[in-house]
Formats: structure tokens, C-alpha cells, sequence
């Protein structure tokens, strides 16, 4: 009898400390699905692209269970049976080549993208530049004290908020499909303008860590780097360069325009790359930044254009002006031949290839006696006019250069 009782108390006392007991927290069940996919997309991931699963703790901190599984379309397509993982939460990542939606070619250097996520109720999951951009900044908010919900939540607000959009406007950066969501285009192109893979690893790094604490796009160097990609950026272009890849990105030209006219209307960042003009270069002063010249000397015609940009300058004067082709032949400047109308010259120098420096050796000349008969528009004797396409089709500036003996 005395062991009945003994055991009773036994089971007593020990049930008293099970209830006693704080209960697991339902959300870090194991998890166990049948399937798992989702698609990489920056541009889209290439094929054959590794995809890394990995299984996070309460601190998302790695448990040392993962996955491997790898891209198998050219849409950045990938999927993962069989996933027993011990939490619902994983990270996902994946490093390789991507179609560069700008230039419309794949890259030439590999990237990182990664995504946070619970799985639990999820059969889908993208990685994207959304969700690698929120990552630091959810990580920061579980870490002291949210939810993870909630820092997703909050996380994707204030990313979507540095390229002036709403979360009202976009689903969580985890559903997003560069082929349904023109939204998201818009943005991978803001991140990646004409900047080599590495400085977009690079930006994408900087805008995370910026954001990682106060969820603020603080640093306005950074800023700066998405405002000047944004000034190549065509909504015409982007539309084809994404139909070339595949006819299914099938875009209307308004919906991007849409998305690129709320990052211009609701940022307020500052352009701080333009088209530059050295004050000298291999042939002398640049005539370029002068206001005055001697007639018959050689100067330098020499300009330095953005990647993303453009440049044409037009000529005109009632004198003459000569450029040297042979040795020296023009570097980096397309031009044509002498017209006159009015009763005065025109000529026209365009860069074919931005990103590089355009010089060649110019030599302006005085007006001759009896040379033509000027119409009212005319430049005034013995001055060179010149007009300024610079990132436009339409003029941007004009300077009036002074011809003197």
C-alpha cells in the first residue's frame, strides 16, 4: 500500500512540473512538406544555378539541416521534395548567372540572393532583390523581440519604401514573379542600372546594411547610386529586353513607366554622375569648357559620358573648323559632314559608346570675308554655337565660344 501511495505522489509531483512547464511555441514545430518551389529571379537566375535550404532555429541561427536543389528552366524555376525540417523557418540561397534585364545580356559575374521564410503554410517561395534586401532588417527586428511575421511585415515596408512604393501596392517580396509583377522589374533595374555585377553586390550590401537598424535609407552616397541608375533607365527598353529573353514577359510600356514615375515623384534623391568635360586632355585644352579660343590652334573636343547616357553636340558658326583623322583619328565621337543652312555651318558629333571617353583634336577657324550670307539666326561672326544633347533628345544647354585672331 505504502509503494501505491508512494508512486501516486510520484506521478503527482511530476505531472505538477509538466504544468508548471512553459508549452513549446506552437510556431517551431518540426515541418514536413511534400514539395517545395519557387523561382530566383534578379533578372532570372540561369539554369543549373544551385539553391541552398536551410533550416533555422528560434534565433535563425542555422540547425545544420539543408537542401540542395538547382534551377531547371530559364524562368529561375526550382523545386524541393521531401523537406523534414525541425522549424518552420528557412533561408534560402542561391549564387549564380542572371539576364540582365538593362542591357538585356546575361551577366558577367555571378550574384547572391537570398530569402527568409516560414514555410510552414508556404508551398511557394521567391528570391528575389525585395528579399534579399529585407533580410538584415528582419533579422535585426527578431532579434529584439518581433515576431517574424511582423518583421517581415514592417521589413517590407520600409524597403519598398527607398524606391518610393507601398506595400498596399505589392504583395510580400516571397510571392513576387518578375513575369506577373512589373513592380518588381522596375526595381531589380533600379538596383542594377549600368553598374557591373560586382557593384551591385556591392549596393545590394550597403542599402541592407543601411536599413538594418532604423529601416531608413540614411546614407545618401547610397541614394545617389539608385537615382543614377534610374536616369538610363527606359520603360520601351526594358519591355523588349524582357520579351527577347522570353515571350511570356509580356509587359504594357505604362506599367513600368507607372512604377519608375513613383520612384522619381516620391524619393528625393540626388543625380551626382553627369556627362563631364576635363579641362584638358592629349590635345590641349578642352574647347569644350572655354569660352574663348585663337583661331588655327588645336585643342582637345573631349567629353566623358555615363554608361547609362548620352551625348550629342552640334556645331554651328559662319567660319570654318577642322578635326584631325589621320593619325589621330577621332576616339569615341561619330559625326557627319559639313551642311549649311542659313548662310552658316553645321556639323554634328554624337558618342556611340557611352561609359568611355570621346577626345579628338579640334581646330576652330575665322570667319572668311564674303564667306555667305548669314540668315538672322546666324551665329555671330567669328563665334562657334554650340548645342548640348546630354541625356535627351531635345536640347539640354548651348554655348556661344568666342573666335579670335
Amino acid at each position: 500500500m505504502k509503494n501505491k501511495l508512494f508512486l501516486f505522489a510520484l506521478l503527482l509531483a511530476f505531472i505538477g512540473c509538466e504544468s508548471d512547464a512553459p508549452e513549446q511555441n506552437a510556431s517551431m514545430n518540426p515541418v514536413k512538406k511534400a514539395l517545395l518551389t519557387g523561382k530566383v529571379q534578379k533578372g532570372p537566375f540561369v539554369e543549373g544555378t544551385s539553391v541552398y535550404i536551410f533550416s533555422l532555429d528560434e534565433n535563425f541561427k542555422q540547425t545544420g539541416t539543408s537542401f540542395v536543389t538547382s534551377i531547371v528552366d530559364k524562368k529561375g524555376s526550382f523545386e524541393q521534395k521531401d523537406i523534414q525540417s525541425p522549424s518552420p523557418y528557412v533561408e534560402l540561397v542561391a549564387t549564380g548567372y542572371y539576364y540582365n534585364e538593362v542591357k538585356g545580356e546575361l551577366s558577367a559575374a555571378p550574384l547572391t540572393l537570398s530569402a527568409i521564410a516560414d514555410i510552414s503554410s508556404a508551398e511557394k517561395v521567391n528570391i528575389n532583390i525585395l528579399t534579399t534586401l529585407e533580410r538584415e532588417r528582419i533579422l535585426y527586428l527578431v532579434n529584439n523581440g518581433s515576431g517574424f511575421r511582423d518583421a517581415q511585415k514592417q521589413a517590407h515596408q520600409e524597403v519598398l519604401a527607398i524606391f518610393g512604393m507601398q506595400s498596399s501596392e505589392i504583395n510580400d517580396a516571397i510571392t513576387l514573379d518578375i513575369e506577373a509583377n512589373p513592380q518588381l522589374l522596375v526595381i531589380s533595374a533600379l538596383v542594377q542600372g549600368y553598374l557591373p555585377t560586382a557593384k551591385v553586390t556591392q549596393l545590394l550590401a550597403n542599402i541592407a546594411s543601411d536599413l538594418r537598424t532604423d529601416g531608413k535609407l540614411d546614407n545618401m552616397e547610397i541614394a545617389s547610386a539608385l537615382k543614377n541608375n534610374s536616369m538610363g533607365l527606359k520603360a520601351d527598353k526594358l519591355v523588349q529586353n524582357m520579351a527577347a529573353y522570353d515571350l511570356a514577359y509580356s509587359y504594357e510600356q505604362r506599367d513600368i513607366e507607372k512604377f519608375l514615375d513613383l520612384f522619381n515623384a516620391n524619393t528625393s534623391y540626388q543625380q551626382t554622375e553627369f556627362v563631364s568635360y576635363p579641362e584638358e586632355d592629349v590635345y590641349g585644352k578642352n574647347i569644350l569648357t572655354l569660352d574663348r579660343v585663337q583661331a588655327n590652334q588645336s585643342y582637345s573636343f573631349a567629353a566623358v559620358t555615363p554608361e547609362w547616357g548620352s551625348l550629342k553636340i552640334e556645331i554651328r558658326g559662319r567660319g570654318e573648323w577642322y578635326m584631325e583623322v589621320m593619325p589621330a583619328a577621332p576616339e569615341n565621337w561619330k559625326y557627319n559632314t559639313f551642311s549649311n543652312t542659313d548662310g552658316y555651318n553645321k556639323q554634328l558629333f554624337s558618342v556611340p559608346t557611352p561609359g568611355k571617353k570621346s577626345v579628338l583634336k579640334f581646330t576652330p577657324g575665322i570667319q572668311r570675308a564674303g564667306n555667305y550670307t548669314p540668315s538672322k539666326n546666324a551665329p555671330a561672326k567669328n563665334t562657334i554655337h554650340l548645342i548640348f544633347y546630354e541625356n535627351s533628345d531635345k536640347p539640354t544647354r548651348e554655348k556661344i565660344i568666342q573666335v579670335v585672331n
